[in-house]
C-alpha cells in the first residue's frame, strides 16, 4: 500500500504532455533525490500502522504495537538511465497500445526503398572534390598538342557557377524570408544531453527473466519512438508556440541550441538526401544522361580524357539543382518522391545556370513525401541514443515552463525501486519487507 501511494505521485504534467509515468523525486523542489522519495515512502507507512496520525479516534490499542524503524531503496531505475532507455519504452509502449505496428508500415518501406538504391552510399562530395581536383589540374598544367608546345586548357563549366552557390547558405535558396524564422536560443548545458547525470543502479523482477523494456529494441521500436516525436514534438512547418524551441524536431536530428542552426542542417541533410536520389536516377535516364554526355564532348573537346570528369560534374551539378528545387518546395509545404521518374522532374538540362528562377513557393501540393515525413527519414538514420536523449532534454525543456516544475531534471525521475522496510513490534519482534515495483 506505500509504495502505491509512492508511484501514484507521478509527475502530472509529464502525463498530461507526454503521457509518460515517472516520479519526480525533487516533489517541485530544487533538489531532485530518491530520499525525498524514501521518506515519503516512510510517512506512507507510518499512517498505515498509526492510524491515530491522521484522525483523532480516542483510545486506541494496537495487538502487534508495529513500528517503521527505517525504509530505503535497495534498487532503483531512473529515467535518463541507458540513454533514456525506459523513457523510449514507455513512449513505445503508449504508442502500440493506441495505434498499433501499422502506423510506421509506409515509412518502412520508404526506408528500404533507401536501401534498395544505395542512395547512403551515394558520396556526391567525394565525388564533387574528386572531380574538380582532376579538372583544376588539367586546367593548371594545359593540353600538349606537339613535343614542344602546351596550349592553355580554360573553359566554362556549367557546374562552377553552381557549386560556387553551395557556400552561400542553404536557407538563402530554400526559403522565401529568413527573417521570419525563429530566433529560439537555449543553454543547453543545462539539459540531459549535455550534463552530468544522476544514475540508477537498474532493478532486478522478483521472479527473474529479462524485462520486457530490455526488449523493447530494433527498427520497429525506433520508428514508434520517432512517431510518438512527431505528434508531441514542433517542427518547422509546425512550430512549438509554448516551447522554448519551436522547430523541436529539427533539434532532435541535429542537436544545435538554437532554431536557425537546427532547421539549416535539416536542410543540409534534405539537400544530402535529395542530390543522392537525383543523381541515381540521373544516371538511369537515357535521355538526360545524353545531354550531359554531348556537353561533356564539346567542353573537352582538346582533352577528351578529361570527358568523364565533366560529365560527373554536370551530373552532379544537375541534380544538386534539382535538389535546392525540391527543398525549397518542401519547407513551402509542398511534396517531393523519394525516388523520381521524368514526369516529376523540374528542371530541363539547359536551365541548370538559371534554377534560381525555379525556386517558386506557388505549387505547394505535389506528390510524393511531405515535409514531415522526410524528417522521419533523418530521424531514422540519426542515432537512436542521441535522439532519445534530446528528447528528453526538450521534454525539460517544456516541464521548466509550466508551475512547480521550474527546476524539473528527468534524471530526478524514478521509474522503479525496490524497496527495503524494517517493521518491528512492541513485543520484540522485527520484520523485513522487500518489494520490487515500477511502471
Amino acid at each position: 500500500m506505500g509504495l502505491f501511494s509512492v508511484f501514484a505521485e507521478y509527475n502530472r504534467e509529464l502525463l498530461d504532455r507526454y503521457d509518460l509515468f515517472f516520479i519526480d523525486s525533487s516533489y517541485g523542489g530544487k533538489s531532485a533525490t530518491y530520499h525525498n522519495t524514501e521518506g515519503h515512502l516512510l510517512e506512507y507507512l507510518q499512517y498505515n500502522l498509526e492510524p491515530e496520525r491522521d484522525i483523532t479516534i480516542g483510545t486506541v490499542t494496537d495487538l502487534y504495537d508495529m513500528k517503521v524503524l527505517e525504509t530505503h531503496f535497495t534498487e532503483m531505475a531512473l529515467a535518463t538511465d541507458h540513454m533514456g532507455a525506459l523513457v523510449r519504452y514507455e513512449a513505445i509502449q503508449y504508442m502500440r497500445t493506441k495505434y498499433g505496428l501499422e502506423l510506421v508500415e509506409d515509412l518502412q518501406g520508404y526506408m528500404q526503398e533507401i536501401e534498395d538504391y544505395e542512395l547512403l552510399s551515394v558520396d556526391t562530395s567525394s565525388k564533387r572534390a574528386e572531380t574538380d581536383a582532376t579538372i583544376a589540374k588539367a586546367k593548371e598544367e594545359g593540353v600538349q598538342i606537339s613535343e614542344d608546345e602546351w596550349v592553355e586548357l580554360d573553359f566554362d563549366n556549367p557546374a562552377d557557377e553552381i557549386n560556387a552557390d553551395r557556400s552561400r547558405g542553404i536557407l538563402n535558396f530554400t526559403l522565401e524570408d529568413v527573417n521570419d524564422l525563429s530566433q529560439a536560443a537555449v543553454d543547453l548545458s543545462t539539459y540531459s544531453s549535455h550534463r552530468e547525470l544522476s544514475r540508477g543502479t537498474g532493478i532486478t523482477l522478483p521472479k527473474g527473466g529479462t524485462p520486457d523494456w530490455e526488449e523493447e529494441a530494433g527498427f520497429t521500436g525506433q520508428l514508434l519512438f520517432q512517431e510518438y516525436c512527431m505528434e508531441r514534438m514542433g517542427n518547422y512547418l509546425s512550430p512549438m508556440q509554448d516551447g522554448q524551441l519551436k522547430y523541436q524536431i529539427e533539434y532532435l536530428i541535429s542537436g544545435n541550441n538554437c532554431d536557425i542552426e537546427n532547421l539549416k542542417d535539416v536542410a543540409n541533410s534534405l539537400i544530402w538526401l535529395r542530390e543522392a536520389a537525383n543523381v541515381v536516377y540521373l544516371m538511369q535516364d537515357q535521355v538526360k544522361m545524353a545531354e550531359v554526355e554531348a556537353l561533356a564532348w564539346t567542353l573537352t573537346a582538346l582533352a577528351p580524357y578529361l570527358q568523364p570528369a565533366v560529365k560527373a560534374s554536370l551530373v552532379l551539378a544537375w541534380a544538386y539543382a534539382e535538389s535546392v528545387i525540391d527543398v525549397r518546395h518542401l519547407l513551402a509545404g509542398g511534396k517531393v518522391p523519394l525516388m523520381k521518374s521524368s514526369s516529376d522532374w523540374n528542371l530541363s538540362f539547359s536551365s541548370i545556370l538559371d534554377y534560381k528562377s525555379f525556386l517558386s513557393n506557388d505549387e505547394k501540393e505535389g506528390k510524393g513525401l511531405d515535409y514531415a515525413t522526410y524528417l522521419r527519414i533523418l530521424m531514422a538514420l540519426t542515432d537512436e541514443d542521441e535522439l532519445t536523449m534530446r528528447a528528453i532534454d526538450i521534454m525539460e525543456m517544456d516541464l521548466r515552463l509550466t508551475p512547480g516544475n521550474e527546476y524539473f531534471r528527468m534524471d530526478g525521475c524514478i521509474f522503479g525501486v525496490t524497496a527495503l522496510a524494517y517493521v518491528a513490534s512492541g513485543y520484540g519482534y522485527e520484520y523485513h519487507i522487500k518489494r520490487t515495483y515500477y511502471y
